[in-house]
């Protein structure tokens, strides 16, 4: 192999110059949420705020039986359960039977003035809780801690 000569000039700049840094960059990875949810008011503001946030809200169902057959189909990266969800089993019955049969995060969403119901919740071990507020702001950064 040869060596190329440089003139002491053009090594002495060689020498001096820096390297550039390039930091590395990974694109986020959207999360498929779906919300277990009775309360169409709070249905929408959870998929604005999940849209909002660059992810994909898959909807709003509160029937066992519909969200059982939709996540065999859809797959789900998460789930949010309205724990105050009424149908014909409600938000409770509903998570104790999701964590049980699958193995996805499962959130509990509960009010501050239901305590007694998060309290329930907590035996059922979920991955996380969530206090609702009408506060689109609050409830925003509660959602981007819980996704990041």
């Amino acid at each position: 192999m040869s060596r190329i000569n440089l003139p002491s000039k053009m090594k002495d700049l060689a020498r001096s110059t820096p390297i550039p840094q390039f930091k590395s960059f990974s694109f986020p990875t959207v999360k498929k949420i779906l919300l277990v949810d009775s309360n169409p008011f709070v249905a929408n503001q959870f998929g604005q705020l999940i849209t909002q946030l660059n992810h994909l809200s898959m909807g709003c169902l509160s029937s066992i039986h519909t969200i059982e057959k939709f996540i065999e189909t859809k797959s789900p990266d998460l789930i949010i359960i309205n724990i105050e969800t009424k149908g014909n089993i409600d938000g409770y019955q509903i998570a104790k039977i999701l964590k049980l049969d699958h193995e996805f995060p499962l959130y509990i969403l509960y009010r501050e003035d239901n305590l007694v119901q998060k309290k329930w919740a907590e035996e059922l071990n979920p991955d996380g809780f969530i206090l609702y507020s009408p506060n689109n702001s609050v409830l925003k950064n509660q959602l981007q801690l819980l996704l990041n």
